[in-house]
């Protein structure tokens, strides 16, 4: 084992170390670290209003009337419902700030960026909501770059207009900031005219979305088109975008029609056709979000010695048991963590074999029942499968095959993470003694 965990170490650790150096993947790692709290409360809200136990809803609505959720669906609305709009104001900043431009004027440069680029009504009088949000996270991350490396260009070469000294220091920079808001803003502009008049009314927002998922639609209802589904999941979750969300339309597409008619076919009584669905993905898959969030949970509280570890595990643990990763993900981190990217991407993949097998093979009954995307593992499980305890079993088995895969790489971060913490305390050891030798040389 101390020979893998080298040999892992020797291979993670450059790459570890090169993409915590790159500035625009910094730049991201901390805008989503940044969006912690907000999104942490609009999962919350999104489990209060679809908490699956039967009844709930019901009991709900006769307490507080009709309007009782209406709480959660603005929170959900005003935090995960503008997921992008809130990262290209996030990453404005941290990356303007890392090149030492003024962070909220690169804050608006990206978001008003972004928002140009955005869909918008017919009558272009207003924003398409459901694109600042999820669906518009590449675009965001996207734009907010090259708004902020154009915004960079232009200051450093100083084409820009200076105010003579003794101006307050808000108006100073509001006129620095004037003729790089007129090149980007005029360019974001120019781009979407042109975007939509060659695709025949598209905004670049709806273009890039599409581009997007077009090397995923030739995608077929078989193993290794959901094996790929659920890799493309996590790939894109490890660099901050939200995997589940990006792809919900080729998902719905490829999965939704497999459900209904499996619906169908248990509704007449006939043989049900389709292992692929909805369903059998959220079942026996996404449990504890992308990557088996639940399994690294359940891992880090085994195997970890990190107490900052397992105390956000610990944490996250009423999030995990009904599906909600995001406190694990950005937390941990997951997002851009080499040394969890193996067993992230991995265990989706085998949990998705191992279902079809079972289901192939007959173990456990093909799913004939949508199931709330939040719904706890064993409940889940024994519905979808039309109430058959081998459907909860799968469950557990995937779980903890999941768990096994995740504990030596779990074991792996926290070596990674005592080295980085020694090297920190070498260097301000190191900072502080020549600091002293610098006070004591200037005394002598």
């Amino acid at each position: 084992m101390k020979k893998f965990f080298d040999l892992m170490e020797r291979v993670l650790m450059p790459i570890a170390a090169k993409i915590g150096g790159q500035r625009h993947m910094a730049a991201i790692r901390d805008a989503f670290s940044t969006l912690m709290a907000p999104l942490i409360i609009g999962s919350l809200a999104v489990l209060v209003n679809t908490f699956p136990v039967p009844g709930f809803q019901e009991f709900m609505t006769a307490t507080f009337g009709e309007v009782w959720m209406l709480p959660g669906v603005l929170i959900q609305n005003m935090t995960m419902g503008i997921l992008g709009l809130l990262v290209a104001l996030s990453l404005g900043y941290h990356l303007g700030r890392s090149y030492k431009l003024d962070g909220f004027t690169s804050s608006f440069m990206a978001a008003i960026t972004f928002l140009i680029l955005s869909a918008m009504t017919e009558d272009r009088s207003a924003i398409l909501f459901n694109w600042i949000g999820a669906k518009g996270l590449f675009l965001a991350m996207i734009s907010s770059i090259l708004a902020i490396e154009v915004f960079r260009f232009i200051v450093s070469r100083g084409w820009t207009i200076k105010m003579p000294e003794g101006v307050p220091p808000a108006v100073s920079k509001g006129f620095i900031a004037l003729v790089p808001a007129i090149v980007i803003f005029t360019a974001a502009g120019l781009i979407a005219a042109v975007a939509f008049s060659l695709t025949g009314g598209l905004s670049v927002a709806e273009l890039m979305y599409k581009t997007l998922q077009a090397p995923f639609q030739e995608m077929s209802n078989s193993l290794i088109s959901v094996c790929l589904l659920m890799f493309a999941r996590g790939f894109l979750w490890f660099f901050g975008i939200h995997g589940t969300n990006v792809l919900s339309g080729l998902t719905n597409s490829m999965l939704l029609p497999n459900m209904e008619a499996n619906i169908a076919a248990f509704a007449a009584g006939n043989p049900i056709p389709n292992i692929a669905t909805t369903s059998f993905t959220d079942a026996f898959v996404s449990m504890g979000g992308t990557g088996v969030g639940l399994a690294l949970i359940i891992a880090i509280l085994i195997a970890s010695k990190n107490k900052a570890s397992r105390d956000l595990a610990i944490g996250s643990t009423p999030g995990g048991l009904f599906n909600i990763n995001e406190p694990i993900m950005y937390g941990m981190p997951v997002v851009l963590n080499p040394m969890l990217l193996i067993p992230f991407l991995l265990t989706p993949v085998l949990c998705v074999i191992i279902a079809w097998i079972a289901t192939e093979i007959g173990l456990v009954p093909r799913t004939v029942a949508m199931i709330p995307w939040n719904m706890p593992i064993i409940i889940g499980g024994f519905l979808a499968t039309g109430g058959s305890i081998s459907g909860a079993i799968l469950q557990v088995v995937n779980i903890a095959v999941s768990v096994l895969v995740y504990i030596p790489f779990v074991k792996l971060n926290d070596r990674v993470a005592v080295k980085e913490m020694a090297d920190a305390e070498a260097k301000t050891e190191a900072e502080n003694a020549a600091v002293e030798n610098t006070v004591q040389a200037n005394a002598e």
